[in-house]
């Protein structure tokens, strides 16, 4: 689920920044020019164009802090999780202060892809900041959490021995998240799919599977009942099998348990 989410954090922080300041970091009007096009490319979806304009940017002045934020956003978009995080750090070396939430979103990227060491001092970093967002605060000190219990489990680890359920539930995509009902006959599981066809914007909806002669039937989407424009993750069943809990995350990264009859 983090993925998408991390994407639309980043994006919502960054926009934010942008209309709060007044100038730029650099006065090179040709590593601006190339900047603003770039910002052009990144809202039409052309992240390579993108890329190319704002490695031009850093070319013609390597203390350009947006336009490093801006490339790690597009490595975002892309899936290029360890580019982004590069990206990021070269901004907090130029100046480690010029935008705080940096650091939040930098740790979230890092937390996503195990690094949770990295993350935990980042979170950390964060929180030394007043006056940041106490949404992200709050969820900075849970994090902080959740990578300690991480790094004691990777030095712990379990073992275990995960298998394929085959084309019926596993796809190209990632499915994560899965829940039963107590009969054992129907599961809800979280697909992470591209919002639309050759799209590189993730979305996560609901999908579900019906046993049928002791085999997991084709998953289907779980359509306008379940998902909406939003992402839904963490699905849990109730015991009855009739009540859905979820977590409902909106493009405004407001996270809202919704709950959800289902059929039995």
């Amino acid at each position: 689920m983090l993925r998408i989410l991390t994407l639309l954090l980043v994006i919502t922080m960054f926009a934010g920044m942008v209309s709060a300041q007044t100038q730029y970091s650099t006065t090179h009007k040709g590593a601006i020019k190339n900047y603003e096009s770039a910002t052009e490319h990144y809202d039409a979806r052309d992240n390579e164009k993108a890329r190319e304009e704002l490695l031009k940017a850093i070319g013609k002045d390597a203390n350009f802090i947006e336009a490093y934020i801006l490339l790690a956003n597009v490595y975002v978009d892309m899936r290029q999780y360890d580019s982004a995080i590069e990206e990021y750090k070269k901004a907090l070396a130029v100046n480690p202060n010029f935008f705080p939430n940096n650091y939040y979103t930098l740790a979230n990227i890092e937390m996503n892809t195990g690094k949770y060491e990295d993350a935990k001092v980042h979170y950390q970093k964060f929180l030394t900041f007043p006056g940041t967002n106490q949404t992200f605060r709050d969820n900075a000190a849970v994090r902080i959490i959740s990578c300690e219990y991480a790094m004691g489990a990777v030095k712990n680890p379990v073992p275990f021995s995960p298998e394929n359920m085959g084309e019926n539930i596993n796809s190209t995509y990632d499915e994560y998240f899965p829940t039963i009902t107590i009969d054992n006959q129907k599961m809800i599981y979280t697909r992470n799919r591209p919002a639309m066809e050759g799209s590189n914007i993730y979305h996560e909806d609901f999908y579900i599977s019906r046993k049928k002669d002791g085999k997991w039937g084709p998953s289907v989407n779980g359509g306008g009942q379940l998902n909406t424009a939003g992402n839904e993750g963490v699905p849990n069943i109730s015991a009855e099998g009739k009540i859905l809990f979820l977590l409902h995350a909106t493009v405004l990264m407001e996270k809202v348990p919704v709950i959800f009859t289902i059929p039995v």
